[in-house]
């Protein structure tokens, strides 16, 4: 009986200590607060055909240690640059950088000369938590599945909002990052792609 008794003691102590473990919590891997007072990015599109008024915005991030992405949180608003119309979804685009010799980025990979798009993911508007935060509006989605990201390589996140109408949507200004942005303007049927020196406010939590 002994021998029993030893066994069921040494089971119910790795029971105990898997419990007390549990699986490995959620980290702040890399965040830039809102500015305040600080403005709105436009980042938004008219429906699937998209519009002249049509802008998109990126901005550069870089992990310390390897690292699993398991949800974003992005902070933004409605502008008013034009009648408001509602959000129907979100599209958040995580690319991989062009740099400078020295390792400074230089923009997303939107030629796909180095990897391009690493993923894209779409959220309904019903599926992405909001949370007013003063005059901006904190957003929270999780991911279907973590996505694993290297440390110490830059990244490009693309944060655009699908609206049913003209889009006036706008991703929030940081301060807390290095002044360098990429976005993309419509106009004429054409798409132009230019540089920035503003930061935006998002937060990448994981494991």
């Amino acid at each position: 009986m002994r021998p029993l008794l030893r066994s069921a003691c040494l089971t119910a102590a790795l029971a105990l200590g898997m419990a007390l473990s549990g699986p490995a919590s959620a980290a702040k891997l890399f965040r830039q607060v809102v500015s305040v007072p600080g403005g709105l990015a436009p980042s938004a599109q008219w429906g699937v055909d998209g519009s002249d008024w049509d802008q998109q915005v990126w901005d550069n991030f870089r992990l310390t240690t390897d690292a699993k992405i398991t949800s974003v949180h992005w902070w933004g608003g409605l502008g008013n640059w034009g009648t408001a119309t509602t959000v129907d979804s979100f599209h958040l685009e995580f690319w991989t950088s062009i740099d400078y010799p020295d390792g400074r980025p230089v923009q997303p990979d939107v030629g796909n000369y180095q990897g391009g798009m690493v993923q894209a993911y779409r959220f309904a508007i019903s599926k992405v938590t909001q949370t007013v935060e003063g005059d901006r509006i904190h957003y929270q989605v999780k991911l279907p599945q973590p996505l694993l990201l290297k440390g110490a390589t830059n990244y490009w996140l693309s944060v655009l909002a699908w609206q049913s109408g003209v889009p006036t949507w706008g991703w929030a200004w940081s301060d807390g990052g290095d002044h360098l942005d990429f976005y993309c303007t419509a106009w004429t049927g054409d798409k132009f792609y230019l540089h920035g020196s503003q930061d935006m406010a998002f937060q990448l939590v994981g494991r």
